[in-house]
C-alpha cells in the first residue's frame, strides 16, 4: 500500500520529466523550424535557377546582360552559349549540363526539397501535438491541485 507522500513524490517526478520532455520538443520544434526554412530557400532557388533558364530560351547568342553578382551589384556581361550550365551537384563538385539536362536536374532537386518540407512539416505538426498534450497534463493536474487547495481552504 502506497502512502500519499510517496504518491506525491511519484506526481512530481512525473511532471518533472514531463517539464524535461517538453523543453526538448521546444528545442526540437526550434531545430525543425529551422530545416523548414532551409529548405523552402533551395525549393525557391531551385524555382528562381528554372525561371532563369527559361528566361534565356529567348535570346540569341552573343546578348549582352546585366548580371548580379550580389549585394546589389552588376556587371555587364555577353551570352555566348546559351545551352550549357554549370550546376552544383554537391561535396564542392559542379558538372556541366545542356538546358534540358539542368532543367530536369533542378526539377529533381525542387521535388526533393519539397517532400521533405512536406516531412519536415509533419514532424513539426506531431511535435506540437506532443507538447499540446504534455500542456494538457499540466493544465489538469494543475486544476486537480487548484480544486484540492480550496476543499482543503473550505474544510477549515
Amino acid at each position: 500500500m502506497s502512502d500519499g507522500a510517496s504518491g506525491k513524490g511519484d506526481t512530481e517526478q512525473y511532471f518533472r520529466q514531463l517539464s524535461t520532455q517538453y523543453q526538448q520538443y521546444k528545442n526540437q520544434l526550434e531545430s525543425i523550424k529551422q530545416h523548414i526554412d532551409m529548405v523552402y530557400t533551395s525549393s525557391e532557388e531551385c524555382v528562381k535557377a528554372l525561371n532563369t533558364i527559361e528566361s534565356l530560351e529567348s535570346l540569341e547568342e552573343g546578348t549582352e546582360s546585366m548580371v548580379p553578382i550580389g549585394s546589389g551589384t552588376y556587371m555587364h556581361a555577353q551570352f555566348n552559349d546559351l545551352n550549357r550550365f554549370v550546376i552544383d551537384i554537391g561535396a564542392g563538385i559542379s558538372v556541366e549540363k545542356n538546358r534540358e539536362d539542368a532543367k530536369e536536374t533542378l526539377n529533381k532537386r525542387k521535388e526533393e526539397m519539397d517532400n521533405a518540407y512536406e516531412r519536415l512539416n509533419e514532424s513539426y505538426s506531431q511535435v506540437v501535438q506532443n507538447m499540446q498534450e504534455i500542456e494538457r497534463q499540466f493544465n489538469e493536474y494543475q486544476s486537480k491541485m487548484q480544486s484540492q487547495q480550496d476543499g482543503a481552504y473550505r474544510a477549515q
